[in-house]
């Protein structure tokens, strides 16, 4: 994923100061997610997330707004997430002031809870509440043991795309590529033994595109089975 991204903010011909990324899956997506990824889920709702916007880290709902990317020729709406891309891609691209990571798979349901998020904040904000979905949150995950059916034919996809300060779009980049969880398990597999071989970049907290560069980092990502792909 940071190889989309990185490769966006470097090859648009023009100062990207915006980058949305877009992460989703095709294919059976109830069957294929594990239950462990549906108890996560099921803790981000109505609790705070973050975002680097306005050129520094913020703190805000983690359902406020909806992603709209184009996969596969079909018009998908992601939820925001805090993610890694919000601290490393502007340190290696200072001149980002907004970097916005959507995650999808809820499909229409994706914008009802954009609107009723601030009702479920509410909510969440009596006293007692938080306690009772973290009571609830626990027992979701001590009871998950159903792992990802494979034969659901999950594919991941992500898009991402780099835009100047007014909104327009300067260049894009997707990536597609296997299951979600078997590119995560190789691309870890990969960086350790990169690292191995080749020793640690240095001290402290390296994004991908920091520790291995974008050309080796392109090169892990299709060795890993996620590669880039025709618009």
């Amino acid at each position: 994923p940071a190889t989309g991204s990185g490769a966006t903010a470097t090859g648009s011909g023009a100062t990207a100061t915006r980058i949305d990324i877009g992460y989703f899956a095709t294919g059976d997506v109830r069957r294929g997610a594990s239950a462990g990824t549906a108890a996560s889920a099921f803790g981000v709702f109505g609790t705070p997330g973050f975002r680097w916007t306005g050129g520094s880290l913020r703190t805000e709902r983690s359902s406020t707004r909806v992603g709209a990317f184009t996969v596969r020729g079909r018009r998908l709406h992601g939820m925001p997430l805090g993610g890694s891309e919000h601290l490393a891609l502007p340190k290696t691209f200072p001149a980002l002031r907004e970097v916005g990571v959507y995650l999808g798979g809820l499909g229409p349901a994706t914008r009802l809870i954009a609107l009723t998020s601030p009702i479920t904040s509410a909510v969440v904000a009596f006293p007692g509440v938080k306690s009772l979905l973290a009571t609830a949150q626990d027992r979701l995950i001590r009871s998950a043991n159903r792992e990802p059916d494979k034969n659901a034919n999950l594919r991941a996809h992500v898009v991402a795309v780099a835009r100047d300060d007014t909104g327009r779009p300067l260049a894009e980049v997707r990536l597609t590529g296997i299951e979600p969880y078997d590119f995560t398990a190789r691309m870890l597999a990969w960086a350790a033994l990169r690292i191995t071989e080749h020793g640690p970049p240095g001290a402290g907290a390296y994004g991908p595109v920091d520790a291995f560069g974008i050309d080796t980092l392109e090169s892990g990502c299709e060795q890993a089975g996620l590669a880039v792909a025709g618009n």
